[in-house]
Parts: C-alpha cells; sequence; structure tokens
C-alpha cells in the first residue's frame, strides 16, 4: 500500500491480470449540515457518530465507487443510520 498525498492507493496483482491499482479518496462533506444534525441531536437528547464518506475508483478504467457519508444517530437504545452526500 502507498500513500500519496490527500488518497490512498492499493496495488493488487492476481494471475490473470497484470496489475490493478485502487484509488481512494475522501468524499468532502458539508459542515453546515453535520452542525444541523449535532444541535438536532441535542436538542433531542440523541447521541450521533459521523462517518465520512469516500470516492474509489480503479485506475485505467471509469469504474468508481461512491460512498455516502453516514450518521448514526442513537436514542433509547435504538439506532438509526442517516446517509446523505
Amino acid at each position: 500500500m502507498e500513500i500519496k498525498g490527500k488518497s490512498t492507493v492499493f496495488v493488487f496483482t492476481k494471475k490473470w491480470c497484470k496489475k490493478w491499482r485502487f484509488f481512494r479518496e475522501k468524499f468532502i462533506k458539508s459542515e453546515e449540515l453535520e452542525k444541523r444534525i449535532r444541535t438536532t441531536c441535542s436538542f433531542n437528547n440523541a447521541t450521533c457518530e459521523f462517518r465520512q464518506g469516500r470516492i474509489l475508483y480503479i485506475a485505467g478504467t471509469n469504474i468508481s465507487f461512491i460512498e455516502p457519508h453516514k450518521v448514526d444517530v442513537t436514542k433509547k437504545g435504538k439506532k438509526l443510520i442517516l446517509i446523505y452526500f
């Protein structure tokens, strides 16, 4: 695994392919929306945990995957997962 700048590079080598290079970059999140969610959770006595989204793509192809941002909201033992871009 190599790390270059803000992206992480994974290199996989298999018998049936020469070389695959997977790049992973952080997905930019909205600080304003995150602040609103935190304020709403604190008002309702709920806890929230944010997970950063990311973009995964394969070099030399047009294949990419966007993993959205996720928020885990917990109140009274019940868990709600919110997904946003």
